[in-house]
């Protein structure tokens, strides 16, 4: 499955790539390289990080398993009509199909609830799309 459609005959204005280590400092460091990268092209950067960090947080601890020796790959693309943010791990995936494909009731009081992430970055991304084994998702934003 192709992360990214037609961007080949999208005009690219500007792209970030970066691979992090798989730590929460990581992240973090990644989030503020980010946001500074993403000013230029948004009203409200803060709205884009609150869905990306909780994908990204998704792709250490679950996607990764907090293993150190993994890493995680982010990418931004900026062209004309979108912002995508692209998150990859090395993890073994999972079956998103359930959670992004139907908008799932759940108990946010309860800490051990799954898939509250993916509904949060629902709310704030036009788009999300994972690769088939779900371990790459692409959240696109209008712009």
């Amino acid at each position: 499955m192709q992360m990214v459609e037609n961007i080949e005959s999208e005009l690219i204005i500007d792209t970030f790539d970066k691979k992090i280590a798989n730590t929460f400092y990581a992240l973090y460091e990644v989030e503020e390289e980010l946001e500074v990268f993403l000013n230029p092209y948004v009203e409200d950067v803060i709205e884009l990080k609150i869905g990306f960090n909780e994908i990204l947080v998704n792709a250490v601890e679950h996607g990764n398993e907090l293993d150190p020796d993994r890493k995680i790959r982010v990418k931004a693309i900026i062209t004309e009509e979108d912002i995508k943010l692209v998150i990859e791990d090395q993890g073994k995936g999972f079956e998103w199909q359930d959670k992004v494909m139907k908008d799932l009731e759940l108990d946010y009081d309860d800490p051990n609830e799954r898939g509250r992430g993916i509904n949060i970055a629902k709310k704030i991304y036009n788009k999300i799309k994972y690769n088939d084994q779900g371990n790459k998702v692409c959240l696109v934003k209008s712009r």
